[in-house]
């Protein structure tokens, strides 16, 4: 008990606890410390995917322009020879007048129905003409 009295007893006692507080709160710090030095490097991590995303997406787009652009080349080529192509055919051809008969539908029904009219026409002429010999 009498130990308990002495004031170096109790200045031991104040020096101690005040070294645990010193401890304890060194030791939140470091923890803060620790914790906003990963976050900051978590953040330049994420800031680094993004710019390497950004960087990607403008790769694909220029990628996928140049390649609509060969396309259109390529189609734009393709349209030209073509009309040189034609161009030549047109410039070394020869028109030969095609004699064989051409007979679309319309002329055939033309054809049937003019027949059938002459056929109706020479009755009624024959008719005429036996009625015209009978008087």
């Amino acid at each position: 008990m009498r130990f308990l009295r002495a004031p170096v007893t109790w200045l031991i006692a104040v020096v101690l606890v005040l070294a645990g507080a010193g401890i304890y709160w060194q030791a939140g710090q470091q923890r803060r410390e620790q914790a906003e030095r990963e976050r900051m490097a978590e953040e330049q991590q994420e800031k680094r995917r993004a710019a390497e995303l950004e960087t990607r997406r403008l790769r694909e787009q220029q990628r996928f322009q140049e390649e609509i652009q060969a396309q259109k080349e390529a189609e734009e080529k393709q349209r030209q020879m073509d009309i040189e192509f034609r161009q030549d055919e047109l410039k070394h051809k020869r028109f030969v007048a095609d004699e064989r008969e051409t007979s679309t539908p319309l002329t055939g029904y033309y054809a049937t129905t003019e027949e059938r009219n002459r056929r109706e026409a020479e009755r009624r002429q024959q008719s005429e003409d036996e009625s015209a010999t009978e008087r």
